[in-house]
């Protein structure tokens, strides 16, 4: 049997070495791709989680709008219901009820917030309520009023609502529009105002809208002051039209409410406002109570005979040898340009008088808020 020669075994170490090495670094090799794919695992978990977290969040937003979609078709549908309910009652005719459809499938968001409490509404009122609806669903009916916290600016082109270019001559209804609009205001930011100041015919339909419809809405407490330069100015109009700003015309078209004198088919704004409001002011320095009832009246004399207990007359500014505060007897005080002590004293004496705080930190930037608040 041959001899190894003493070189072999040197060798064979060396070879067995070799695959020792080679199996230690792919051993290494396998233990970092390993690392690597349970990284990459991770990272995928990761990913599937989020992806998991935002559909469960998209889920939770999504279910209330649905919720409230549906709610928004119920009361859409139970509306269509009641239209066609007045029809079959003889209520309104088929092509009213035509309008008022279109205005409720066309504003179903803006209906959903008008019409909630239906429900507890007669026929009557939620059919005089929808023609107010339809009349301003074109253009205002989706006006967001979300923001409205305190006073805003809204620009709009005056020439469109009030002139008649763009709407054959509505003038009546677009300021029966925003009076209207103006109470709704006032009754759902829970305001309570001592006085409703309105003026000539243009706002005089908030005496009726006030005293038949909102006065019961927490206003009870709420007087109505009408001012006019004079009854010149008096809107007349069809008794019907009552009906677009939620009044009742067979309710209003009486000889002792709106009915005008002359013209007895129709309805007299300023009338209204008068026989509605609580004091009547009128503008003159030249003459008094009766003169003004019997020749400056322009038909409203009847009207004015009967409220002349409420009719006050108002001169064009003040009388400066009357009202002369370095000569008032009145005045707890007087003063002058040249001496204002006694205009604070005056002040104090005023704001104790009306039941008002005394605010002392009227600067120019903070006085109108002040007012406001």
């Amino acid at each position: 049997m041959p001899e190894e020669s003493p070189g072999k075994p040197a060798e064979k170490n060396n070879d067995v070495w070799q695959l020792f090495k080679e199996a230690q670094q792919n051993i290494l090799y396998l233990n970092k791709q390993r690392l690597l794919a349970v990284e990459e695992l991770n990272k995928a978990n990761r990913e599937k989680q989020l992806l998991l977290d935002r559909i469960q969040q998209l889920e939770a937003v999504k279910k209330p709008t649905t919720t409230a979609e549906l709610d928004v078709q119920s009361l859409c549908w139970e509306l269509l219901l009641r239209i066609d309910s007045m029809v079959l009652a003889g209520m309104t005719d088929t092509a009213a009820a035509s309008d008022l459809r279109k205005a409720v499938m066309g504003n179903k968001f803006s209906v959903a917030h008008a019409f909630c409490d239906m429900r507890q509404k007669s026929d009557a009122e939620l059919l005089a309520e929808l023609h107010h609806f339809s009349a301003g669903s074109r253009k205002y009916a989706c006006l967001d009023l979300t923001e409205m916290h305190g006073l805003r600016e809204i620009e709009v082109e005056s020439y469109s609502y009030f002139n008649g270019q763009l709407h054959g001559n509505r003038i009546w209804t677009g300021f029966t529009y925003f009076s209207r609009a103006s109470l709704d205001y006032i009754a759902k930011s829970g305001k309570q105002p001592d006085v409703l100041h309105i003026h000539n015919w243009e706002t005089a339909i908030v005496g009726p809208l006030f005293w038949d419809i909102f006065v019961t809405q927490g206003l009870g407490g709420t007087r109505v002051l009408l001012t006019c330069h004079d009854f010149d100015s008096q809107c007349l109009e069809q008794p019907d039209k009552l009906a677009l700003c939620g009044l009742d015309p067979a309710r209003l078209h009486r000889p002792d409410r709106l009915q005008d004198n002359t013209k007895t088919h129709l309805v007299n704004v300023l009338k209204g406002g008068v026989v509605y409001s609580n004091k009547v002011a009128m503008v003159s320095s030249m003459y008094s109570k009766g003169r003004i009832i019997r020749s400056f009246s322009h038909g409203l004399e009847p009207t004015l005979a009967i409220h002349k207990d409420k009719l006050l007359v108002t001169p064009c500014g003040f009388d400066n040898s009357t009202w002369d505060p370095s000569k008032d007897k009145f005045l707890p005080k007087n003063y002058s340009a040249d001496d204002l002590e006694g205009k604070l004293i005056c002040k104090v004496s005023l704001q104790q008088h009306l039941g008002s705080n005394q605010i002392k930190d009227l600067t120019d930037g903070q006085g109108i808020r002040n007012l406001m608040k």
